[in-house]
């Protein structure tokens, strides 16, 4: 530790007027103790980065409900029956449109409540499916949004990931669906599907059960 000079003089002074000769200073016996002002001590260890900000940011996004998952979306989960997707996000926005073949067995429409560009699929009265298109901002736990590259989903989700011809593109257009349980043949599935257009882009994404596969609204 350095001692400032005026801290130094102070010590010389009292050093004279101890009485001791200077061969006890020659010897070092003198007994002199200097007492430092007390203060904080620096700590040198240096300060931890995060060990994973996306991660970190993938955990809030799932924590306050904003990252759509295979499972659902905010107070949206699948499976939930209509009644429940009203009273969490209100009645359809446009409720003169014809929105299905048939609206008792299927029907797709944009709750009032819900985020520009998220459409829901409703089978049997049940939540299916949960669709984000042009205009969206909501993202995956992943990060994943519409816009993003194929090569960014993949990045993202390695292996899990699997590619199937777009029903009416040609490459770059294609499917890319994971499963986080089950599978297409399972009711109880739950997955994502990203359909990639002509520019090898997201345009779509949907999330649910097995409906996520249907190409064609309810087909």
């Amino acid at each position: 530790m350095r001692i400032p000079l005026a801290l130094a003089g102070l010590t010389l002074l009292a050093a004279c007027g101890s009485g001791q000769t200077d061969k006890d200073d020659a010897d070092g016996t003198g007994n002199m103790t200097v007492e430092l002002p007390a203060g904080p001590v620096p700590d040198a260890t240096p300060t931890a980065a995060p060990a994973n900000d996306s991660a970190q940011n993938d955990a809030d996004g799932v924590a306050n409900g904003r990252a759509l998952l295979p499972t659902g979306w905010g107070p949206l989960r699948i499976g939930m029956s209509k009644a429940a997707v009203t009273d969490a996000l209100g009645p359809d926005v446009n409720p003169g449109d014809a929105n299905g073949p048939d609206p008792d067995q299927c029907e797709i429409y944009r709750p009032e409540g819900a985020p520009v560009g998220m459409m829901v699929m409703l089978i049997d009265g049940r939540l299916a499916r949960i669709t984000l298109s042009r205009g969206s901002d909501v993202k995956t736990s992943a990060g994943i949004g519409v816009g993003a590259t194929a090569a960014a989903v993949r990045a993202a989700y390695g292996a899990r990931v699997k590619s199937s011809p777009h029903a009416y593109l040609d490459s770059p257009g294609e499917y890319l669906t994971l499963w986080s349980t089950g599978g297409p043949q399972s009711p109880s599935g739950r997955g994502i599907r990203f359909e990639i257009d002509r520019d090898g882009r997201v345009q779509f994404i949907h999330a649910g059960g097995p409906a996520i596969e249907y190409v064609e609204g309810c087909a």
